[in-house]
């Protein structure tokens, strides 16, 4: 089990170019109302099933997260949950080529 904590910010030029595509996108391009900070805490687990495939359960919570990718109008994302499953195989193991692990 593992906990995690990501911060992330924007920078002064990001910020500024934030702010250029989005009156671009026909918006306000005011990113005054938008927070640069941004925080995701997160919860991962690591199950190994046989010695070539393993599942890591993940659980996050965004706080704050910015739209930095999708300029045109829009409200400021709320905060927000991922969750899921993510499966490795290692073919290596798994075809007796290597005894390498993950």
């Amino acid at each position: 089990l593992g906990l995690q904590a990501h911060l992330s910010r924007l920078s002064n030029i990001e910020a500024q170019h934030e702010t250029m595509l989005e009156r671009i996108a026909g918006g306000r391009g005011s990113t005054a109302t938008q927070q640069r900070t941004a925080f995701a805490f997160e919860a991962v687990g690591n199950v190994l099933l046989t010695q070539s495939i393993a599942l890591s359960p993940f659980i996050e919570y965004f706080v704050r997260p910015d739209a930095y990718y999708f300029p045109a109008p829009h409200p400021v994302p709320r905060d927000g949950v991922a969750a899921g499953i993510i499966a490795s195989v290692s073919l290596g193991r798994l075809l007796g080529t290597s005894e390498k692990p993950f």
